[in-house]
Protein backbone atom coordinates (compact mmCIF):
# COMPACT_ATOMS: atom_id res chain seq x y z
CA UNK A 1 0.00 0.00 0.00
CA UNK A 2 1.14 3.45 -0.77
CA UNK A 3 1.90 6.32 2.32
CA UNK A 4 2.79 9.81 2.06
CA UNK A 5 4.98 11.31 4.38
CA UNK A 6 5.42 15.10 4.94
CA UNK A 7 8.81 16.25 4.51
CA UNK A 8 9.59 19.90 4.26
CA UNK A 9 5.99 20.40 3.21
CA UNK A 10 6.60 17.97 0.45
CA UNK A 11 4.86 14.96 -0.03
CA UNK A 12 6.93 11.89 0.12
CA UNK A 13 4.93 8.38 -1.47
CA UNK A 14 6.35 5.23 0.05
CA UNK A 15 4.97 1.38 -0.64
CA UNK A 16 4.41 0.44 3.00
CA UNK A 17 4.35 -3.23 4.45
CA UNK A 18 2.02 -1.99 6.59
CA UNK A 19 -0.06 0.73 8.07
CA UNK A 20 1.64 0.48 11.35
CA UNK A 21 5.25 -1.42 11.78
CA UNK A 22 5.91 -4.58 13.52
CA UNK A 23 8.41 -3.59 16.45
CA UNK A 24 9.72 -7.35 16.81
CA UNK A 25 10.56 -7.23 13.07
CA UNK A 26 13.61 -6.15 10.98
CA UNK A 27 13.32 -3.32 8.28
CA UNK A 28 14.42 -3.31 4.72
CA UNK A 29 14.26 0.68 2.99
CA UNK A 30 14.88 0.46 -0.28
CA UNK A 31 15.95 3.44 -2.83
CA UNK A 32 15.27 3.21 -6.89
CA UNK A 33 17.72 4.44 -9.21
CA UNK A 34 17.72 7.18 -12.20
CA UNK A 35 13.96 8.07 -13.44
CA UNK A 36 12.22 5.49 -11.50
CA UNK A 37 10.36 4.71 -8.14
CA UNK A 38 9.81 1.80 -6.18
CA UNK A 39 8.36 -0.35 -8.77
CA UNK A 40 11.50 -1.54 -9.65
CA UNK A 41 11.88 -3.88 -6.21
CA UNK A 42 8.17 -4.77 -6.86
CA UNK A 43 9.90 -8.71 -7.12
CA UNK A 44 11.05 -7.90 -3.48
CA UNK A 45 8.79 -6.10 -1.72
CA UNK A 46 6.04 -8.74 -2.95
CA UNK A 47 7.97 -11.59 -1.63
CA UNK A 48 9.52 -10.20 1.20
CA UNK A 49 6.89 -8.09 3.39
CA UNK A 50 5.51 -11.26 5.48
CA UNK A 51 9.10 -11.57 7.32
CA UNK A 52 10.14 -7.37 7.23
CA UNK A 53 8.77 -4.12 7.55
CA UNK A 54 9.26 -2.96 3.95
CA UNK A 55 9.67 0.37 3.06
CA UNK A 56 10.00 1.35 -1.03
CA UNK A 57 9.94 5.17 -1.81
CA UNK A 58 10.06 7.24 -4.30
CA UNK A 59 12.38 9.95 -4.55
CA UNK A 60 11.10 13.57 -4.62
CA UNK A 61 10.24 14.03 -8.38
CA UNK A 62 9.60 10.57 -9.16
CA UNK A 63 6.64 8.09 -8.77
CA UNK A 64 3.70 9.71 -6.71
CA UNK A 65 6.38 11.83 -4.56
CA UNK A 66 5.92 15.65 -4.99
CA UNK A 67 8.76 17.66 -5.68
CA UNK A 68 10.67 18.30 -8.15
CA UNK A 69 14.04 15.86 -8.03
CA UNK A 70 17.65 16.63 -7.25
CA UNK A 71 21.00 17.01 -9.18
CA UNK A 72 22.80 15.60 -6.42
CA UNK A 73 23.48 12.69 -4.89
CA UNK A 74 24.05 14.39 -1.28
CA UNK A 75 21.05 16.45 -1.83
CA UNK A 76 18.75 13.06 -1.94
CA UNK A 77 20.45 11.66 0.87
CA UNK A 78 18.79 14.50 3.06
CA UNK A 79 15.68 13.61 1.44
CA UNK A 80 16.07 10.16 2.89
CA UNK A 81 17.91 10.95 6.25
CA UNK A 82 14.81 13.38 6.86
CA UNK A 83 12.33 10.31 5.47
CA UNK A 84 13.67 8.08 7.98
CA UNK A 85 13.24 10.45 11.05
CA UNK A 86 10.00 10.35 10.42
CA UNK A 87 9.10 7.19 9.95
CA UNK A 88 11.29 5.81 13.17
CA UNK A 89 12.18 2.67 12.26
CA UNK A 90 14.31 0.48 14.16
CA UNK A 91 17.18 -2.49 12.95
CA UNK A 92 16.63 -1.34 9.19
CA UNK A 93 18.53 -2.13 5.65
CA UNK A 94 19.31 -0.11 3.46
CA UNK A 95 18.85 -1.01 0.33
CA UNK A 96 19.82 1.27 -2.84
CA UNK A 97 20.21 0.89 -6.86
CA UNK A 98 22.71 2.54 -9.00
CA UNK A 99 21.37 6.18 -9.58
CA UNK A 100 21.69 5.15 -13.43
CA UNK A 101 19.30 3.29 -16.21
CA UNK A 102 20.04 0.38 -18.58
CA UNK A 103 19.06 0.86 -21.92
CA UNK A 104 15.25 0.47 -22.15
CA UNK A 105 14.79 -2.08 -24.35
CA UNK A 106 16.18 -4.53 -21.15
CA UNK A 107 14.47 -3.33 -19.02
CA UNK A 108 11.25 -5.22 -17.35
CA UNK A 109 7.41 -3.77 -17.81
CA UNK A 110 6.95 -2.61 -15.10
CA UNK A 111 10.69 -0.29 -14.94
CA UNK A 112 10.21 0.40 -18.36
CA UNK A 113 7.17 2.09 -17.59
CA UNK A 114 7.87 3.99 -15.16
CA UNK A 115 11.47 5.33 -16.60
CA UNK A 116 9.07 6.54 -19.54
CA UNK A 117 6.28 8.40 -17.73
CA UNK A 118 9.47 10.11 -15.81
CA UNK A 119 9.84 13.86 -16.66
CA UNK A 120 12.44 14.45 -19.03
CA UNK A 121 14.24 17.01 -16.19
CA UNK A 122 14.07 14.84 -13.48
CA UNK A 123 15.65 12.05 -15.52
CA UNK A 124 18.04 14.38 -16.43
CA UNK A 125 18.72 15.86 -12.85
CA UNK A 126 19.45 11.82 -11.93
CA UNK A 127 21.85 11.11 -14.66
CA UNK A 128 23.87 14.68 -13.70
CA UNK A 129 23.67 13.16 -10.24
CA UNK A 130 25.53 10.13 -11.04
CA UNK A 131 27.78 11.62 -13.31
CA UNK A 132 29.07 14.20 -10.68
CA UNK A 133 29.29 11.69 -7.66
CA UNK A 134 32.92 10.49 -6.67
CA UNK A 135 33.41 8.94 -3.60
CA UNK A 136 36.49 7.51 -4.26
CA UNK A 137 38.24 9.11 -0.90
CA UNK A 138 34.98 8.13 1.19
CA UNK A 139 34.24 4.38 0.52
CA UNK A 140 37.46 3.72 2.82
CA UNK A 141 35.66 5.53 5.66
CA UNK A 142 32.17 3.60 5.42
CA UNK A 143 32.69 1.03 8.83
CA UNK A 144 28.89 -0.34 8.73
CA UNK A 145 28.07 -4.08 7.33
CA UNK A 146 27.72 -4.15 3.40
CA UNK A 147 26.77 -5.93 0.89
CA UNK A 148 27.33 -5.68 -3.20
CA UNK A 149 24.91 -7.37 -5.08
CA UNK A 150 26.24 -7.24 -9.03
CA UNK A 151 24.73 -9.07 -12.08
CA UNK A 152 27.61 -10.79 -14.13
CA UNK A 153 26.82 -9.24 -17.23
CA UNK A 154 26.45 -5.32 -15.78
CA UNK A 155 27.31 -3.13 -18.45
CA UNK A 156 26.62 0.35 -16.75
CA UNK A 157 28.88 -0.63 -13.53
CA UNK A 158 31.00 -4.03 -14.46
CA UNK A 159 31.64 -6.35 -11.93
CA UNK A 160 34.96 -5.36 -11.74
CA UNK A 161 33.61 -1.83 -10.28
CA UNK A 162 31.87 -3.65 -7.56
CA UNK A 163 35.30 -5.30 -6.83
CA UNK A 164 36.81 -2.46 -6.54
CA UNK A 165 34.03 -1.20 -4.45
CA UNK A 166 33.82 -3.85 -1.73
CA UNK A 167 37.64 -4.48 -1.57
CA UNK A 168 37.50 -0.77 -0.18
CA UNK A 169 35.06 -1.30 2.41
CA UNK A 170 35.96 -3.26 5.51
CA UNK A 171 34.16 -6.95 5.36
CA UNK A 172 31.70 -6.33 3.01
CA UNK A 173 30.48 -9.05 0.98
CA UNK A 174 30.51 -9.46 -2.86
CA UNK A 175 27.89 -11.57 -4.64
CA UNK A 176 27.78 -11.46 -8.13
CA UNK A 177 24.91 -13.15 -9.97
CA UNK A 178 25.39 -14.77 -13.16
CA UNK A 179 23.02 -14.43 -16.07
CA UNK A 180 21.77 -10.65 -14.52
CA UNK A 181 22.76 -7.09 -16.00
CA UNK A 182 22.38 -3.78 -14.33
CA UNK A 183 19.12 -4.60 -12.91
CA UNK A 184 20.20 -7.92 -10.83
CA UNK A 185 16.79 -6.97 -8.32
CA UNK A 186 14.56 -7.31 -11.24
CA UNK A 187 16.63 -9.83 -13.56
CA UNK A 188 17.09 -12.54 -11.05
CA UNK A 189 14.99 -11.89 -8.12
CA UNK A 190 15.18 -14.98 -6.44
CA UNK A 191 19.01 -14.56 -6.46
CA UNK A 192 19.10 -11.08 -5.39
CA UNK A 193 16.58 -11.74 -2.75
CA UNK A 194 18.56 -15.21 -1.46
CA UNK A 195 21.64 -13.00 -0.69
CA UNK A 196 19.92 -9.83 0.76
CA UNK A 197 17.40 -12.27 3.20
CA UNK A 198 20.83 -13.66 4.13
CA UNK A 199 22.60 -10.38 4.84
CA UNK A 200 19.68 -9.11 6.81
CA UNK A 201 19.87 -12.33 8.77
CA UNK A 202 23.70 -11.33 9.57
CA UNK A 203 22.95 -8.07 10.95
CA UNK A 204 19.93 -8.82 12.89
CA UNK A 205 22.14 -11.71 14.71
CA UNK A 206 24.69 -8.97 15.62
CA UNK A 207 21.96 -6.40 17.34
CA UNK A 208 20.43 -8.70 19.15
CA UNK A 209 24.02 -9.91 20.81
CA UNK A 210 24.66 -6.26 21.56
CA UNK A 211 21.09 -6.18 22.88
Amino acid sequence: MLKFSDVESVKIACWVSAVDFDAHKQSLFFIHGSGSDHTAWSHQYARLHKKYNIVALDLPGHGHSGGSGESDVKAYCLWIRKLLDILDLKNTVLIAHSLAKENRAKLSDPLRRSITQSKVDILYGDLVACNNLDLTEEICKINVPACIICGAEDKMTPPDFSRQLAANINGARLEIVTGAGHMVMLERPDEFNMFLDKFAASISAVVNRKD
